[in-house]
């Protein structure tokens, strides 16, 4: 559970509401007393932001809830001789160190828990976007305003820039002096660099089990291991799980698939081509029966027509499947997608018979994503991420692995197993990051990162190649 939603709102409540719009997508407002903040609500339909995740307006609305509720409650404070930036630095500090007492009593009536930096500055961040906003729509007076930077201020930044650029495969249009000019100001109030983190290898799932997952973990109770694989297996999940343990895609990608989107590779017989496209700017081929001939247009323009909505702008929440905004091919049509590239290849082959035997029970919809829900009210209907959780769990468990993070028993462990067997593999980390669809190396790198352990096991075996120094002074002797 992330820190922030550990504390508890005091003088507001934000939800998901409906907009009146053919695709029904959502925004999240914050509720007061005095009603919906006009504050928020302007941002999120600002058209800079009107296509921005869910996640990232959850993100804006807990910062500016937080800051919300300190002012209610420690607002009288600063009625008199005081600035912005000191509202803003007490803030910081209460989300820093929380607002608790060791004794248990708190003067502010906040009584939050202290937060890590990295959420604290993600917070402060997001209020300085939100003010800058403010100014610039009503002229209110600036949250955390520019100030003109010292030298040493300027070269931190441009450092920042430089090393961001270099690690980009688009560094060729970094303009190095305009982002010297950008140095110029800096703000008023900065919490300043984080504590340096060493990065760890992500959880991963055993790559001695994964095998045993698709074989044994997807079966169907009732059929006792007889009959047809396509009655007595969960196909679908298994697809899903093939297409990140052994494809490398994220937990939500898979989701984005229509059911054209496979077909037999033409440069391998008998393996799966699969190509997930962008879900609202990838292009979309249709035979139109009346003038006889091929269309092409954007997916969203697509689902529209079907009075769908790509499922990254869904507002029903239980349908929704996030996009990380991958590395893409672009083609000279225009059109965007990413395809997995198999590892092994001969998964590639699996996955290709099972989805000729999961279009034997997939049931006929009038949408064209991929995986559907197959019983309940809901048959036909796009199958989705919380229902391929529960399945993974239950295989996971059979094949005796936890469905926790930490054993990598997730389906995030899942994308971590494809990374970390094509890096044991001696793979070139160039080519793990196109795979993985990395737009920055730094992202791919930390598979090669040594664990604690086998850091200690390499030490205490270099010891043995190393002269012995006795020192019984200081050993107590």
């Amino acid at each position: 559970m992330d820190a922030e939603r550990q504390i508890t709102p005091l003088h507001h409540v934000a939800c998901d509401y409906p907009l009146a719009t053919p695709h029904g997508s959502s925004i999240r407002v914050l509720i007061t007393e005095d009603g919906v903040s006009p504050v928020l609500l302007d941002w999120f339909l600002a058209p800079r932001n009107r296509n921005k995740s869910r996640t990232w307006q959850r993100g804006y609305a807990q910062a500016f809830g937080l800051f919300y509720d300190f002012a209610r409650q420690r607002g009288h404070v600063y009625e008199r001789g005081s600035n912005q930036r000191e509202v803003l630095s007490d803030f910081a500090e209460a989300l820093l160190c929380g607002t608790i007492q060791p004794g248990g009593d708190d003067e502010s009536g906040l009584f939050w828990p202290k937060l890590s930096f990295g959420v604290a500055d993600a917070h402060i961040r997001r209020l300085t976007k939100l003010s800058d906003f403010c100014v610039e729509r009503h002229g209110n007076e600036a949250l955390n305003p520019w100030i003109a930077a010292d030298w040493s201020e300027r070269l931190a930044q441009f450092r920042l820039w430089d090393v961001g650029n270099q690690r980009s495969l688009l560094k060729h249009l970094g303009d190095r002096r305009a982002a010297w000019d950008r140095t110029a100001h800096a703000r008023d109030f900065d919490l300043g660099p984080g504590p340096k983190i060493d990065p760890s290898r992500p959880p991963y799932f055993p790559p001695s089990k994964f095998a045993d997952l698709i074989k044994d973990g997807f079966s169907v109770p009732s059929r006792n291991g007889r009959g047809p694989l396509h009655l007595r297996m969960h196909v679908r999940d298994m697809m899903i799980a093939i297409l990140q343990g052994a494809g490398g895609l994220r937990e939500s990608e898979p989701f984005h698939l229509f059911l054209d989107d496979v077909r037999e590779d033409p440069r391998a017989a008998g393996s799966a081509l699969v190509r997930i496209h962008h879900p609202s700017e990838g292009k979309y081929r249709t035979f139109n029966r009346t003038d006889r001939k091929w269309h092409t247009r954007s997916r969203e323009e697509f689902l529209r027509e079907q009075g769908l909505c790509p499922r990254h702008k869904v507002g029903q929440l239980n349908l929704f499947a996030g996009w990380k905004d991958p590395l893409l091919v672009k083609e000279k049509s225009g059109d965007f997608y990413m395809e997995v590239q198999w590892f092994p290849v001969w998964w590639g082959e699996i996955f290709w018979s099972l989805y000729r035997s999961y279009l034997r029970v997939r049931p006929v919809t009038k949408h064209p994503f991929l995986f559907v829900t197959h019983r309940g009210a809901d048959s036909g209907g796009p199958y989705t991420i919380k229902q391929y959780n529960k399945k993974l769990a239950r295989a996971v468990g059979l094949v005796g692995v936890e469905p926790v993070k930490e054993t990598g028993g997730t389906s995030h462990g899942l994308r971590h197993h494809y990374g970390q067997i094509l890096a044991d593999a001696g793979v070139e980390m160039t080519v793990i990051q196109k795979a993985m669809h990395h737009k920055s190396p730094e992202s791919t790198a930390i598979y090669t990162r040594p664990e604690a352990d086998k850091v200690n096991r390499i030490l205490s075996g270099a010891v043995a190649q190393q002269e012995r120094i006795e020192l019984p002074s200081l050993m107590g002797g």
